[in-house]
């Protein structure tokens, strides 16, 4: 399949720009199906008081475990779900935070089959809706990339923006067109068809394609945040980290390595610190040393 859409994007996608952007968009916003990959997220689904609300994009299934603590919010990843962070969840509750996590749209047991930022972020902020201030929103991926974006202030028409003391963001990555020409690159799209293709995403989320930034949300972001990335992430490369450090060095942030995209979820040292960050008391943001942390494994 992957050669066989190379083949139309390189030679025959000129002569039908217009198909051959929205090829693109409808594959740019098609996550794939997983199910769950650990048995601590089918334990703790069992465990966990399920809800859910009905968002423009149809259902969206969440779930809360209460607690004695303050309330957290878990969004996971593009193409993942809730109960496949069961690991850092359960050492969440372990310290005493209350945790709400969805299955974002088109993911997990939650409606859809296609999901564009829009869809995420309105979900999110309706969920939001009941919590005056969440004391932290942690996201892994795309869910970083969306907590962070959950925040701006500038997009009305999807809600009432999240309020958040800390944001925790787990390899996320910083621009949506970094992402979209990421996917277009590993189609051999040409230049034209990429452009069109953002017009036409920037038409069906209702904002500009281009204007969503992590670094220039974390940068804009009124509490405190913490970047976790690893240098040998091979699914949102460290450059990503570094747009975000050089964008608001005053944050926190920790490099990794050898632990990739998905294992520095369950990284115990990782974990360790997101806790150790969680429990500090909310402070003004104050100039901290321009070099991140690096995390010794």
């Amino acid at each position: 399949m992957i050669r066989l859409l190379r083949f139309y994007f390189a030679g025959l996608a000129r002569f039908m720009p217009g198909t051959s952007a929205g090829l693109l968009a409808r594959l740019f916003t098609t996550p794939g199906r997983h199910g769950l990959q650990s048995t601590a997220g089918k334990r703790l689904l069992e465990s966990a008081e399920r809800g859910s609300i009905n968002s423009i994009s149809g259902n969206v299934t969440f779930y809360r475990w209460r607690n004695r603590g303050p309330r957290v919010l878990v969004l996971h990843g593009w193409s993942d779900q809730a109960a496949n962070l069961g690991e850092l969840i359960d050492v969440l509750l372990a310290a005493g935070y209350d945790v709400t996590a969805p299955d974002l749209p088109a993911h997990g047991d939650s409606a859809g089959n296609t999901a564009h930022m829009k869809q995420w972020l309105v979900a999110i902020r309706m969920l939001s809706a009941g919590v005056p201030k969440w004391h932290a929103v942690l996201g892994h991926s795309l869910g970083g990339f969306a907590a962070a974006a959950s925040t701006r202030e500038d997009l009305p028409h999807y809600g009432t923006p999240v309020k958040a003391g800390k944001l925790v963001l787990i390899a996320p990555p910083d621009r949506s067109s970094t992402m979209l020409r990421m996917v277009a690159g590993h189609l051999q799209a040409p230049e034209r068809i990429i452009e069109r293709t953002a017009s036409l995403l920037s038409e069906w989320i209702d904002a500009d394609f281009n204007s969503f930034s992590t670094a220039e949300n974390v940068a804009n972001f009124d509490g405190k945040a913490l970047v976790i990335h690893d240098r040998d992430d091979n699914r949102v490369p460290f450059a990503h980290f570094e747009a975000i450090r050089e964008a608001a060095p005053e944050q926190d942030f920790i490099a990794t390595a050898s632990l990739g995209h998905r294992r520095i979820l369950d990284n115990a040292r990782v974990q360790a610190s997101i806790v150790e960050f969680l429990d500090e008391a909310i402070q003004v943001r104050g100039a901290r040393p321009d070099a991140a942390r690096q995390l010794a494994m």
